[in-house]
Order: structure tokens, then C-alpha cells, then sequence
């Protein structure tokens, strides 16, 4: 982050745009891998039933 400066030809600052800046990181969804995990096959069974219809 401390190379993210302003856009060269829009003069905009980029910081608030980019995806790791800290006002975006504190909205961000947190991926919780062990909970995918102990859950998965519940979560295809119903993916899957719900193709169905």
C-alpha cells in the first residue's frame, strides 16, 4: 500500500479504490475455510437438491 499514490493521468488517489486499503478490508466477507469444510456435504446435498427444481 505505501506505493499506491494518486492515478497519473486522472489525478485521482487510488488508495480508497484498491481491495487491501483499510477502509475496504474492514467491509470485506471472511472466507472461513474449516467451516466449508465440516459443512460441505450438507451444502452439496441441498446445492444439488435444488438444481433439481
Amino acid at each position: 500500500m505505501p506505493l499506491v499514490t494518486t492515478h497519473n493521468v486522472a489525478g485521482v488517489d487510488m488508495e480508497p479504490h484498491m481491495p487491501a486499503s483499510t477502509a475496504n478490508t474492514r467491509r470485506a466477507l471472511r472466507f472461513n475455510s474449516a467451516w466449508w469444510v465440516d459443512h460441505q456435504d450438507e451444502l452439496n446435498e441441498r446445492f444439488s437438491a435444488w438444481l433439481v427444481n
